[in-house]
């Protein structure tokens, strides 16, 4: 977020996937777009997000080679997607 050094960005970090409460609403509810960002193959997360707690995502950015995300990746996926 630093690096991106942008007022209108804004990020959220789970550290428990499941149950997602649906509290958890109230943080996507000014949210212009919606950016997912997975270490896995399909979006798991993304999906779980939309099926119980009713989130739109726009955008999944995932990453499935058993690496983690570089800050410079995600800055460069975030900026062309």
């Amino acid at each position: 977020m630093a690096k991106l050094n942008d007022a209108k960005l804004a990020f959220l970090h789970f550290s428990q996937v499941y149950p997602v409460l649906k509290e958890s609403l109230v943080n996507f509810k000014h949210a212009k777009r919606t950016i997912v960002i997975e270490n896995n193959a399909t979006g798991q997360f993304a999906s779980l997000l939309e099926k119980e707690v009713g989130v739109k995502i726009d955008q999944r950015i995932l990453k499935y080679n058993g690496l983690p995300f570089s800050v410079e990746e995600v800055i460069e996926r975030l900026k062309n997607g």
